[in-house]
C-alpha cells in the first residue's frame, strides 16, 4: 500500500466489509439515536443529518474489524483499535448528555469521524506496532 490516505484505502476495501457496515448501519444509527434520547419527529433536519453521518462513519469503525477474505481477524495494533472502537461509545455519550442540541450530533461526528480515520490509517501503518 503506496497511498494510506483513509479515501485510497476505501476505495480497495473488499465487498464484505461494505456488506458489514451496510448492515450495521441501522443497528449503530438505531443505538445513537436511542442514546440521544430524542425523537427524530422532534429533531431538526440538520440535527437527523448529522446523526445519520455520525450513524454513517460508526458502521465504518465496525466494518474495519471485519478480515479482508483469506486474513483471519486481527484487531490491528491494541491502542488503535481501541481508541477507535470507543469512539462509537463517545458519541453515544456525547448524544445522551446534550440531548436535541446541535452540539451533541456535531460532537458525535466529529468523534467517529476521528475514529474512522484512525482506523482507516492503521491500515498503512502503526505507530505503536502490532
Amino acid at each position: 500500500m503506496t497511498d494510506g490516505t483513509a479515501a485510497a484505502v476505501l476505495t480497495r476495501w473488499p465487498r464484505r466489509r461494505w456488506l458489514a457496515a451496510f448492515v450495521a448501519l441501522p443497528f449503530v444509527s438505531a443505538f445513537l439515536t436511542g442514546a440521544a434520547g430524542v425523537a427524530l419527529d422532534d429533531a431538526g433536519l440538520a440535527w437527523a443529518l448529522l446523526l445519520l453521518a455520525a450513524g454513517v462513519m460508526g458502521a465504518g469503525i465496525l466494518a474495519t474489524y471485519v478480515p479482508r477474505p483469506g486474513q483471519r481477524p486481527s484487531l490491528g495494533c491494541r491502542a488503535c483499535a481501541a481508541v477507535s472502537g470507543l469512539t462509537v461509545a463517545g458519541a453515544a455519550l456525547a448524544l445522551d448528555t446534550y440531548g436535541g442540541q446541535l452540539s451533541g450530533p456535531l460532537l458525535a461526528v466529529a468523534l467517529t469521524g476521528f475514529g474512522l480515520t484512525q482506523r482507516l490509517r492503521q491500515e498503512a501503518a502503526c505507530t505503536t506496532g502490532r
